[in-house]
Parts: structure tokens; sequence; C-alpha cells
């Protein structure tokens, strides 16, 4: 694998290089453009010549997945759904290289093919509307299918996988670098009950509170796996810190909400399955963490006149009648869904028909918008077959779950998936960071070869390429 052995000079190095190129991005903004289709034509040329060997694929894109966010403040020159696009060639180009197989590849085409017949109903004025319908609407999900038939059973190490997390945190420093430096003066800056594009590098808050959410799960991953992703246990929490005030600010709750639901169903996981001798260990540094962002939190709300808190308690307390003026709790969501739920019962079989919804709604006195709501945009247009397709992004990681006897394992399908299905709760698809971390969680997550318990019946053969083959029992074979 690429950056196999990286020493604390080369970490340090690429942690202050990300920082500079968001001050340079910031600068010189159509810079992002090279770096962008020069990674592109560097990893294609490498995927082809060496076969995916040294694992060019995953990890350009989780890299590209990070960097999605910063593309789209910078207004690249990248086709709006582009990284999906990319991740979508990239895999199965990687995918023909490798020879294994399991059930849940099997059964996550037939989530994809659920979703073609309501095609038929699609509607548009031309042909270029018909093929951005499809495109918006189904990128996302074809994404997420390819990046399961990606990860599903391919083998990491810890070691490896602690590269996976530093190259997913790398473009969230640059990402975090740029809107740091277009935070214009707190003077001129009105809080009030709305997400606030000033405090998110002018652009989309809900996304960019999703993407850095992703940047904490990732690091609380690290943490509940005692892996250390940079040089220093400080300097891990310090990026956690930097995450979350990124996260908050903005005044967008979807992302933090999510993290922080994805991180306690992990804690849980972890306390339950984990060895007992680490749990207090473990329980005092996830306190530690807690307490600290919690004064955190304090301190931006004292920044905000309180704003941020009563934003906040806009979706907990919205009935109190002292916090009447701030917010819906769901801004609006709450019409989308109720009119996905009348277009689903009209229209159960096939539904009204891929990204017809938004006009669809009109009809029954709801909002002309597009979805926020991937599961029940599924209802609305695909009909009974989004709910089969449902039942399926469900269904495969409860079964995988219980399959899995190493608590890792289970911590990584837990986390990711719950991630991945809570964030498109209120963002849709918009990013291609919720299918790829839905295909993330299905790798197969190994101790590093001088720490594989023989108990584990599990053995690991070396490739040249620093890849292992792994060979397991039959019932993980057949998961």
């Amino acid at each position: 694998m690429l950056f196999k052995n990286l020493s604390n000079i080369r970490v340090n190095s690429l942690l202050l290089i990300h920082l500079l190129l968001g001050v340079f991005f910031y600068n010189v903004e159509w810079a992002i453009n090279i770096l962008y289709y020069g990674l592109l034509l560097l990893v294609i040329s490498n995927l082809f010549l060496k076969q995916n060997k040294n694992g060019v694929a995953h990890v350009y894109i989780i890299y590209l997945v990070s960097l999605e966010i910063s593309l789209r403040m910078l207004n690249a020159s990248v086709p709006w759904e582009g990284v999906k696009y990319i991740l979508i060639f990239i895999f199965l180009s990687a995918r023909q290289f490798q020879s294994y197989t399991n059930k849940s590849s099997v059964s996550i085409l037939l989530y994809v093919f659920l979703l073609l017949p309501s095609i038929a109903l699609t509607q548009m004025e031309d042909l270029d509307l018909f093929r951005k319908e499809l495109s918006f609407n189904l990128s996302g999900p074809i994404s997420l299918a390819v990046s399961v038939i990606y990860f599903s059973n391919k083998v990491f190490t810890i070691k490896e996988f602690r590269i996976i997390i530093l190259l997913g945190v790398l473009p969230l420093i640059t990402a975090a670098t740029i809107i740091f430096l277009r935070i214009p003066s707190l003077s001129s800056i009105v809080f009030n009950d709305a997400a606030n594009f000033k405090l998110s590098g002018n652009y989309g808050p809900n996304q960019v509170a999703t993407i850095f959410g992703y940047g904490i799960v990732l690091m609380m991953v690290a943490f509940f796996l005692n892996i250390r992703v940079t040089t220093s246990g400080l300097m891990d929490r310090i990026l956690i810190f930097i995450f979350f005030t990124f996260c908050v600010i903005n005044f967008s709750r979807g992302g933090i909400f999510t993290a922080i639901i994805s991180i306690l169903l992990g804690a849980i996981v972890w306390l339950r399955y984990a060895q007992s001798k680490t749990k207090n260990v473990f329980l005092i540094g996830f306190g530690v963490i807690i307490i600290f962002l919690f004064f955190l939190f304090n301190y931006f709300d004292n920044i905000t006149g309180n704003s941020l808190s009563k934003r906040y308690a806009g979706s907990i307390t919205k009935k109190d009648p002292k916090y009447e003026n701030f917010g819906s709790g769901v801004t609006g969501r709450d019409e989308l869904i109720k009119g996905d739920f009348a277009l689903f019962q009209e229209h159960i079989v096939l539904g009204v028909g891929v990204g017809m919804a938004k006009e669809a709604r009109l009809e029954y006195g709801h909002r002309n918008a597009a979805s926020h709501t991937e599961l029940t945009r599924l209802l609305s247009e695909h009909g009974l077959f989004g709910l089969g397709a449902l039942l399926i992004l469900l269904l495969i990681p409860i079964q995988r779950f219980f399959t899995f006897k190493a608590y890792y394992r289970k911590l990584l399908i837990v986390v990711f998936v719950s991630f991945s299905i809570i964030a498109s709760l209120h963002a849709a698809m918009r990013l291609c960071v919720m299918g790829f971390v839905y295909g993330l969680a299905f790798i197969n997550l190994m101790p590093d070869k001088e720490e594989v318990d023989a108990s584990e019946q599990i053995r690991l053969r070396y490739l040249e390429w620093g890849q292992y083959e792994e060979e397991i029992q039959l019932e993980e074979l057949n998961a």
C-alpha cells in the first residue's frame, strides 16, 4: 500500500503542507484544479500499470472524498457530481484486479437494480434535464453500491487503516484553513436562528458541517482502536477539536448530531465487546474529550451571544416559548418528508419517478424542493422498489454485525453505517462521503501480523505489495 510506512517527519510534513495548501488555495482558487486533475492522471496511470497492487484506488478516493468540499467551495472546474463519477470509475476499474467476492456484493447489486425501473417514469423537458436529474439522484446510491463492492472483504491491517484515516483527514485541514481565512470580522456577522454561510466558507453550511462531522468520526474511530493518526495523542485531540469547531460554528446542526450519534453507538459497541482491561483507560480518555468539547461549545456560545445554544435548542425544546423565535427545529424537512410519504401512498408500486418528487409534492400542498432525506426519497420516487432497496441497506450491515467476531469489525459497521444513514436523513446523498463511508464499513480489518491471535483462526498470507490475502472460516467467507 502507498505510504505504508510513515515517519513522524513525513506525517508532520503532510500536515503542514495541507495547512499551506489552504492558504494557497484561498489566494489562488483556480489552483485546486491542478491538484485535482494532476492526482487523477497519476492515479489512473498507476492503477492500470500496477493493477492496484499498491492500493492506489482507495488511497486516492479516501483523499478525494474529503477534498470534495474544498472543490465546491472554490468553484473548481469539476462536474457537480464529479467526485462520485470518479469514485465509480476508479473502484470499478480496480475491482477487476480483485478476485474475492461475497454475498454483500451480490445484495448491493440488487439494491441498484431496484432503483432502475422508476427511471421510466421520469419526464423532463429535454434530454439535458433528464440527465441532470438522474445524475443528481442516482449517482449517490450507485457510488454507495460500488464502494461496498470494492471494500467488501478487502483486508486492511491496523497500520494500513491508520493511513486511510490520515488521508481522509488531510484535505479537511485544507478546508478548515480556507474557511478560517474567509471568516469576516465577527462584528460584521449577524447571529440568528439560521445556518450561517459566512462561517462555512460561503458554501452550504449543512454540507460543510457534514464533512467535518465525518472528520470527527474518523478521528474517534482511531481513538476507539487505539490508533495514533498523527505523531502524538495530543495532536490527534487537537484535530478533533478543530473539526468540532468548524462543524458547529456555522449553526448547521445535522453534521454534529450525526457525528455524536454515530460515536455514541460506537462507544456502546466498544464497551460491550472490547477487552475489559482497557475499558477504564478508554472511559477516562473519552470523558476528557467530551468535557473539553462541552467547554469549547460554551465558548462559541458566548461569542455568539447565546445564539448558538438557542439554535440547537430549537431542535430540542422548540415548544418552549422562550425559544419560539429560534427556528422550527427541522427547517422545513418535515414538510418534505410528509410530502414523500403522501406520494408513496398514491404511487406505491414504482413511485413518481426519479427526480419527479419535487414537482409532484405541489399537488399535495407541500414544498417544491429537492428532498433532503434520502430514505423517504426512495419511497416517493421508487415506491415499493425503493422500500426494498432501503431494506437491503439496513439488513446487510445488521447481518454482517452478527457474523463478525472481532469487536473492531463490529465497531466499523456500527459507526460508519450509522453515519452514512443518519447523514442522509438531513443531507440526502449530496456529498460523496455518505456512500463512500457506507462501503468502508465492510472492510476486513485485521490486527497487524505480529499481533494476530491464533484463537481467531485466521491465517494471513503476505503478498509482494504488502497487502494480505485472507483465509478465514467458512461462515465468514459466506458473510
